[in-house]
């Protein structure tokens, strides 16, 4: 079967899977709403079943991004077929929570001719289903016994992963491809490269006294950590592609302007392109506490590190990146490879090995904000693509 021929039999069938689509995008799943989730669970186990996939819900623990003390207990998505011996295995990407709790007013699907608005809709409930509808294609065309096939939807990917990071580490052993299925970046970029992300809290202690007796003697930690958040920031011009950003929660006591503050914390991150400047930073971080605390007299302290290695792109993942563009102009598409700040699941998967890809989702805008869209005929547009793509993969691998 064409590439076209894929395409036109998949818009015949885009109406089963839009129809899906509209059941997952008015189930809320943000991630503390496990109930949602088991819901939209349910609603996909019968799709894998027919795919011939095993479904397994992985109950696994972690703890709160925000209160460290509270351990997390969530619920995730693993499917995977048979082993065949002999194949590669293809292991495809996704999550089901999205960032709108169950209180927010933005929960229901509106149509609007071929773009469809709603929670999740691109980000990434979109692309869940075009993962389905791709192994549902694949199938058709023959491909499907080409290779061994996982599929793990995460439930927190929002809020970082807390719990799902030992549920990728196992979906991921032994992965030779990686495909993220996350929306298409602008023009229908495929992602080939993420950053990686550091993070830390700053914490700055000095002597409280009175602002205008006590000026000379007491040590304003305020002051000391506006010193180390632009001598951070000025780490920008020694890596390339570094960003270092303050921000989150800053806590400075006492809160009165006629009093020296000797409590000053924040939280910063910063974002590299490769793995050895993650780690430089963090060191040169320290560095400038310390120097900061000489010239200021207080006591500073960095708690945190590299969270997430990049996702650098590889010769190997460049081909079937190839592959994808020439599926996608056979289609009538033209795309290329981007890179992005983003972070995501697939970063840990690249750290284990895997030749990786993200991106191979729908088009579609609007991500984490009530504006969030998707174009429904991407989703068949974009599984044909993935069919291309992964056909000509895996007739380069027979050689």
């Amino acid at each position: 079967m064409s590439p076209a021929d894929t395409l036109h039999h998949a818009r015949a069938q885009l109406g089963t899977w839009l129809t899906l689509l509209a059941e997952l995008v008015e189930t809320n799943t943000h991630a503390d709403n496990q109930d949602g989730i088991a819901r939209c669970h349910a609603l996909l186990k019968p799709r894998l079943d027919a795919l011939g996939l095993d479904v397994e819900r992985v109950s696994a623990q972690g703890t709160s991004p925000r209160d460290p003390g509270l351990v997390l207990t969530r619920r995730h998505l693993l499917a995977r077929t048979p082993v065949k011996a002999g194949r590669p295995t293809v292991l495809l990407m996704g999550h089901l929570d999205t960032v709108f709790p169950v209180d927010h007013p933005f929960q229901r699907l509106e149509r609007w001719g071929d773009e469809w608005r709603g929670p999740g809709v691109s980000d990434m409930k979109g692309g869940i289903v075009t993962a389905l509808f791709t192994l549902h294609l694949l199938r058709e065309a023959g491909r499907f016994e080409d290779a061994n096939w996982r599929l793990i939807l995460a439930s927190d990917e929002e809020q970082g992963s807390p719990t799902a990071l030992p549920v990728l580490e196992r979906a991921a052993q032994g992965v030779d491809l990686a495909l993220c299925f996350e929306a298409a970046r602008p023009c229908g970029g495929i992602v080939k490269a993420r950053k990686g992300y550091g993070s830390a809290r700053i914490r700055v202690r000095g002597v409280s006294g009175h602002a205008g007796i006590a000026h000379d003697t007491g040590v304003n930690a305020l002051s000391a950590l506006a010193q180390f958040i632009v001598q951070a920031e000025a780490l920008e011009g020694r890596y390339p592609g570094l960003s270092v950003s303050p921000g989150g929660v800053v806590d400075v006591r006492p809160t009165q302007v006629t009093s020296i503050p000797d409590h000053a914390d924040c939280e910063i991150e910063w974002r590299f392109a490769l793995p050895a400047d993650g780690e430089a930073v963090t060191s040169d971080l320290r560095d400038i506490a310390v120097r900061v605390a000489s010239a200021t007299r207080a006591t500073i302290e960095v708690d945190g590190g590299v969270e997430c290695a990049p996702m650098a792109p590889t010769a190997s993942s460049e081909r079937v990146l190839a592959h994808y563009v020439h599926a996608a102009r056979e289609l009538g598409m033209e795309i290329g490879g981007v890179s992005t700040a983003g972070v995501g699941d697939i970063n840990l998967v690249a750290k284990l090995g895997a030749v990786c890809l993200d991106g191979v989702g729908p088009e579609g805008a609007g991500f984490h904000t009530a504006k969030e869209f998707v174009v429904t005929d991407s989703i068949a547009r974009r599984a044909s693509m993935n069919v291309a793509a992964l056909g000509r993969w895996f007739d380069e691998l027979a050689g």
